[in-house]
């Protein structure tokens, strides 16, 4: 009697410790359990692979993150070649991008990342999962796989798919969709460390500087030249509604600058030349994450203006009447064609 009276308790015991096994990977609880360690965390840093797949052969980046709460960030991006390296600091002087190959600099003051989507920050992902009710979420491997709305400011991508880590609860993998199902990016985390030893040493402008200051001249720092290096380079998405108007090629000390306009449903201007050497540059609008270089969104009234610099090229588009993210994914689609 008191032998089946202890299995039955040992029974009931085994139960309660399944039950609240199963219960701890409920999606809310999942959530919960990655929100408080991403908010207990003092700083954080990850590396990775950014490989982007929206046309012809996938072009990966290596990242490299650093975060130091509450509001230091430095996020490096650089070609498998070190063709093009960007640096995206913030600290308490302002948001900077840097291009240290081209000697350009652009200061924000801004409140980045805020709603931002960028698929290698671990705040993003967490916000990502956390903010859309609507997630579907599996347990494969050891490994948390949530599907949620997609935090890009672009139409053209619709899902995410984020991959967590079940004991350490650190990001393991991005993919984001388009539409149809169709990865477009993706970033594999190689490494991540919780609560790193970091100081607001380490995010100084002038650190920036000194590790990049003198690099190797690559592609991304070879400016064009002619205007032969300008054909060609137009988006291969526009928005519905939208024709090419016409062109202008112009030269100013023969320079070249070539200017595209486009009409119907919206309008905008592009405008391409050979990049050029920049000091700090003040500007008053936000950093812009291109998936494949960095740019800055500025407004004045109703004039929306996006501008980046890529492959020795200053690219700005301006529209009165275009939606912001239709401006980023027609900048995109410049130099990432779609299939």
């Amino acid at each position: 009697m008191r032998r089946g009276y202890i299995l039955g308790v040992l029974a009931t015991l085994l139960l309660l410790v399944v039950a609240g096994c199963r219960a701890s990977d409920r999606p809310e609880d999942v959530v919960g359990r990655i929100a408080k360690r991403a908010e207990e965390a003092k700083a954080y840093e990850t590396t990775g692979t950014l490989t982007l797949k929206t046309g012809g052969e996938p072009v990966a980046y290596r990242v490299r993150v650093a975060h130091l709460k509450p509001s230091y960030y430095r996020v490096e991006i650089l070609g498998q070649k070190d063709e093009t390296r960007q640096v995206v600091l913030k600290n308490e002087e302002g948001v900077f991008i840097f291009a240290p190959e081209l000697k350009k600099t652009f200061r924000f003051q801004s409140r980045w990342p805020g709603e931002g989507g960028q698929i290698y920050l671990l705040e993003s992902l967490v916000e990502s999962v956390r903010a859309d009710e609507g997630r579907a979420m599996e347990v494969e491997n050891g490994t948390y796989v949530f599907r949620v709305k997609a935090r890009a400011p672009n139409r053209l991508l619709s899902q995410q798919v984020v991959r967590f880590d079940r004991e350490t609860l650190a990001p393991k993998q991005v993919d984001v969709l388009d539409s149809e199902g169709q990865t477009l990016a993706s970033f594999v985390v190689e490494g991540f460390s919780w609560d790193p030893t970091l100081s607001p040493e380490d995010f100084r402008r002038e650190a920036v500087e000194k590790q990049f200051g003198q690099g190797p001249t690559s592609q991304a720092g070879t400016a064009a030249q002619s205007a032969q290096d300008l054909m060609g380079v137009e988006p291969t998405y526009l928005p519905e509604g939208v024709v090419r108007k016409g062109s202008q090629l112009t030269y100013d000390d023969g320079v070249p600058t070539l200017t595209v306009s486009y009409g119907g449903s919206r309008s905008f201007t592009l405008t391409v030349s050979p990049a050029r050497e920049l000091t700090v540059t003040a500007q008053d609008g936000v950093p812009v994450d291109l998936f494949f270089t960095w740019g800055g969104l500025t407004r004045s009234d109703d004039l929306r203006i996006l501008r980046f610099t890529y492959r020795g090229l200053d690219v700005r588009l301006m529209s009165t009447d275009a939606p912001e993210e239709e401006l980023v994914a027609v900048a995109q689609s410049i130099f990432l064609p779609r299939k």
